[in-house]
């Protein structure tokens, strides 16, 4: 996985900024096609085969920004102010969360192992001796790996002694839990929409960028600096992504231009309340164990590859969803902004009547830089903030806040997954047959917690310091 800070990440952050930046000057229609040839001139340095491959990236990138489905909807020739005016215009459906690039895929090689030039040919040969499918031989005391018989164990570059053994990954594909990236014969890429459960990994791995979310950004800027009521659902995990308090931060989020501000921590006390009060029924009832019920990714995995799991996770409602709802019932009008560090949140708020558009933190800080809001100069909010469940943010926080919502005589077992992975997926897979030992499980897509979901723009290790 790429870290947060790569050339990547930049670009993606200016795109996003210069398209509020244009919307908001009125000019979007009048010059957002020339964003391309302003960021690739022809004097410069290109990064692909070409200039004009690299304004294609940009043109594909600004659509996806724009909400596009670039699998479906992008016909390659209209122009991007005509896109614009069509996104302006016309409700954007939020699904499919994630698009390809398909131009910017880099039809990369096969996952591999590969001997490198420091191999020494040893006498001990201990990457021959411990290949079970006899892939090594040795030509010219070297040694070398049979692509056809090798089965990517790996077991030969733990055991070489002068780590002369490299794997070379695709990094989308090795990312992905559940075997959602596909390569055709020509190596691009493409996504099993029937597998994915739109855990955004692939699109943070690929170095390339040829995998991108679907953002509503635009949506949200015209709600903005319109006449609706529009409310913030601000999940708790942003405290430590932008440098400044808390009430900073939520105070320069109300600078944008919200009306209404709700910490989605307000919602998180209803799923404790309601998730506590369903484990102790399961639990009169002998039922084996309950997962929570928080992480879409999670849910999504359930339903597609995990159906032995469907009676164990709790029925109730995510923090999002009650925060929405709470938002509503304040005002039947307003239009809710689910602001998070989650990709499949789209996903879960397409599907939810009381949430109208998901934004990541990530097009948030795009949102700051295009109205020239800096946090650490916002003025806090008046008084002291709320005493709210925010420790939902990191792993461990839904298990540690449920049980300590529970009856002080019932003590409960607890178990952690913290990241979907492909091995930790198998383990669940087993629980079907074999119950796990522990009577409420926490289940997390993104290792760290929410801290470390692909919205993010804050390292775990350094946000995780503020809960």
């Amino acid at each position: 996985m790429l870290t947060q800070k790569n050339q990547y990440t930049y670009l993606r952050r200016e795109l996003a900024s210069k398209l509020l930046k244009l919307y908001r000057s009125g000019s979007l229609l009048e010059k957002i096609d020339r964003i391309p040839v302003d960021m690739i001139p022809k004097d410069q340095a290109y990064s692909r085969c070409c200039i004009y491959k690299d304004r294609a990236m940009i043109r594909s990138r600004l659509l996806s920004l724009m909400g596009v489905d670039l699998e479906q909807d992008d016909d390659e020739v209209s122009l991007l102010s005509t896109c614009a005016g069509r996104a302006l215009q016309e409700p954007i459906a939020p699904l499919p969360v994630l698009t390809v690039i398909s131009t910017g895929c880099s039809s990369c090689m096969t996952s591999q192992y590969r001997v490198t030039e420091l191999c020494r040919g040893c006498l001990a040969r201990p990457c021959m001796t411990n290949c079970p499918k006899d892939a090594i031989t040795f030509v010219g005391n070297r040694a070398f790996i049979d692509t056809e018989r090798c089965v990517n164990c790996g077991k030969c570059r733990d055991v070489c002694p002068f780590n002369a053994i490299l794997y070379i990954p695709v990094p989308c594909e090795d990312v992905c839990p559940v075997g959602a990236i596909r390569k055709d014969l020509a190596g691009q890429v493409s996504i099993d929409r029937a597998a994915c459960i739109d855990c955004g990994r692939c699109a943070r791995a690929c170095p390339f960028g040829a995998i991108v979310e679907r953002s509503q950004i635009l949506t949200v800027a015209g709600k903005l600096t319109g006449p609706d009521h529009v409310t913030a659902l601000v999940a708790p995990s942003v405290d430590g992504q932008f440098p400044g308090t808390l009430s900073q931060i939520l105070a320069s989020i109300s600078s944008l231009g919200f009306d209404s501000v709700i910490e989605v921590a307000e919602g998180a006390g209803k799923t404790v309340e309601a998730e506590s009060k369903e484990l102790v029924e399961r639990m009169a009832q002998g039922e084996p164990f309950m997962t929570t019920s928080c992480c879409s990714a999670y849910l999504s995995c359930v339903r597609k590859h995990i159906p032995q799991l469907k009676d164990r996770v709790s029925h109730t409602r995510s923090p999002m969803s009650y925060a929405a709802e709470a938002a509503r019932a304040r005002r039947g009008d307003t239009f809710t902004v689910f602001i998070g560090p989650c990709i499949a949140k789209k996903q879960e708020g397409a599907a939810d009547p009381h949430v109208d558009a998901v934004i990541t933190f990530e097009e948030l800080a795009a949102c700051f830089l295009a109205w020239d809001i800096d946090v650490r100069e916002t003025e806090e909010l008046p008084g002291e903030p709320e005493q709210l469940p925010r420790g939902f943010a990191v792993a461990g926080g839904v298990a540690r806040s449920v049980a300590a919502a529970l009856p002080p005589a019932l003590k409960i077992r607890t178990e952690q997954i913290e990241g979907l992975t492909k091995k930790n997926i198998a383990l669940m897979k087993s629980w079907g047959t074999r119950p796990v030992d522990a009577d409420l499980v926490e289940v997390m897509c993104c290792e760290d917690g929410c801290i470390g979901g692909p919205g993010c723009i804050v390292d775990a290790r350094l946000s995780k310091r503020r809960f």
